[in-house]
């Protein structure tokens, strides 16, 4: 049996949220179709119909977003925030390595396998074809030319699958905890300290302290309190500590 890592990211296009997120959910196969069953049946208690049926999917850009809560509420929208996030430096010499924050999130899935002795497959948003076989790419140059990569496929299996998102359910849900990170987790002592908003942050910011992966990871001959949520400042400078 395998756990399946269900991969999906948020923010990447700098336009309305306030930080980049790759990140996802695990999941034990034998736990998979009772998941979907279970969202099956929110989704028609909440919209009373399936949303693939229409053209539609679960997503926290659409499902949580501000005016969805405004309207709700039946106040004021609240207003938008001028676009965030590091710009790729001028001249970058490593396009085809993974960026920082990606590494740090094969880190955590890789000792939350280790811990639990079993195997694990990467599940990931089809989105564009050519990107898509660019991360790929960049997974397996990381899988087999680095020596931490080569030790990380102990666990991890090291090519991912592609799925489409609106056929996924378990990505869709991956794409609302990501988003719902992206404006409700805050790490102010390290930084993460932007603009958070409060009905989201009072639902799931203080649910994903108990929710996040928490172990021990070791490198260079000391062992280190790991977490699920890990805040990248700027993924394109080089790794530096856990």
């Amino acid at each position: 049996m395998a756990w399946l890592f269900f991969i999906d990211e948020s923010g990447h296009d700098h336009r309305t949220t306030p930080y980049e997120v790759r990140g996802g959910i695990a999941m034990h196969v034998s736990q998979l179709w009772q998941f979907v069953r279970e969202i099956q049946r929110l989704e028609a208690h909440c919209f009373g119909c399936r949303l693939h049926d229409y053209g539609k999917e679960i997503k926290g850009s659409t499902l949580v977003d501000r005016k969805r809560f405004a309207l709700a509420a039946q106040d004021e929208i609240l207003p938008g925030d001028d676009p965030r996030g590091v710009i790729k430096p001028p001249h970058y010499r490593f396009n085809d390595y993974l960026r920082k924050d990606v590494v740090f999130l094969l880190e955590r899935f890789f000792y939350f396998l280790e811990e639990k002795r079993e195997h694990g497959v990467l599940v990931m948003d089809e989105t564009d074809k050519r990107e898509d076989r660019r991360f790929v790419a960049r997974v397996e140059r990381y899988f087999t030319k680095t020596a931490t990569g080569r030790e990380r496929t102990t666990w991890i299996v090291p090519t991912p699958l592609f799925v489409s998102s609106d056929t996924a359910y378990a990505v869709q849900a991956a794409d609302l905890c990501i988003y719902c990170v992206n404006w409700g987790f805050r790490l102010p002592n390290r930084g993460m300290n932007a603009e958070r908003r409060d009905q989201i942050a009072t639902m799931f910011g203080v649910a994903l302290a108990d929710l996040q992966y928490r172990g021990q990871g070791y490198r260079d001959g000391r062992v280190f309190d790991t977490y699920g949520v890990v805040y990248v400042p700027d993924p394109y400078e080089p790794r530096t500590g856990a």
